[in-house]
């Protein structure tokens, strides 16, 4: 009889690259370290939920916003400025201009780029994130992560430049620009190709869009990049403890076969 061992257990939950398999589906809840792993590393497909609720919350934050806008209602960083200037008033006319302006402000990164599979990861967690419907921005943009992460394209994101516990401002907007290929600064891996961000959208049938209220901030103030890097810290410590206690195991076999 086989006994199954906290190693063999251990092992069975890392992920692996298996062809076919199913999609990783998204619906704000219930991603996993194997999930974004599978993603990141491995390259199986994404797919955004089709339950109506979620749906429904998507669309009805991002009209949540645009009525607020209307009406002139304060809202930080949508009909006020950032920071210290959060006491200025943006005319909604303006409002728009504001968050594409906000991706241009905060594309100061450095560095060497961040590997392929991290920034992979970082768009799944942002994906589910924004799937929890509460974030303001419209279902094309989360759309758009799911296709980028399908057909292999990631943007060119530099490793410096976040200030971590106010979140990952920097990193996240070469994500956010190269989504809506904002300006051919932005570049992104297309497949193993290297391009400025409107040549991607252009060959995946996709146009250049301009951001709304809210969408730019909604996009780039989170901590996606820095749990995306500590999600695969994680998974490598578990395959490392797993091989470490296999090791051990087959050496205290070998020790009592020659005893």
């Amino acid at each position: 009889m086989t006994i199954a061992t906290p190693t063999d257990k251990l092992l069975s939950s890392l992920p692996e690259a298996r062809p076919n398999e199913s999609a990783v589906s998204i619906n704000g809840e219930g991603l996993t370290i194997r999930d974004v792993v599978r993603v990141s590393r491995h390259g199986s497909p994404v797919r955004l939920t089709d339950d109506p609720r979620t749906r429904q919350r998507i669309n009805a934050a991002a009209d949540y916003v645009t009525q607020a806008v209307d009406r002139n209602k304060p809202i930080y960083g949508v009909t006020t400025g950032f920071g210290g200037m959060s006491a200025i008033v943006i005319d909604k006319v303006e409002t728009a201009a504001l968050q594409d302006n906000l991706i241009r402000l905060h594309k100061t990164g450095t560095g060497r780029r961040l590997p392929i599979a991290d920034v992979r990861a970082a768009m799944l967690l942002r994906m589910n994130s924004h799937a929890h419907g509460v974030s303001g921005l419209r279902l094309e943009l989360i759309r758009r992560l799911e296709i980028f992460l399908n057909a292999a394209v990631t943007p060119h994101v530099p490793e410096l430049g976040s200030i971590g516990a106010s979140g990952d401002l920097v990193p996240l907007t070469y994500i956010a620009g190269s989504l809506i290929g904002l300006d051919d600064a932005f570049t992104v891996d297309f497949n193993g190709a290297e391009m400025d961000a409107p040549m991607a959208l252009g060959r995946l049938g996709l146009k250049p869009m301009s951001l709304q209220p809210k969408e730019g901030l909604a996009m780039i103030n989170g901590t996606s990049v820095s749990t995306a890097i500590a999600a695969h810290c994680v998974h490598d410590a578990q395959a490392l403890l797993a091989t470490a206690m296999g090791v051990h195991a087959l050496a205290i076999q070998a020790l009592r076969v020659f005893t």
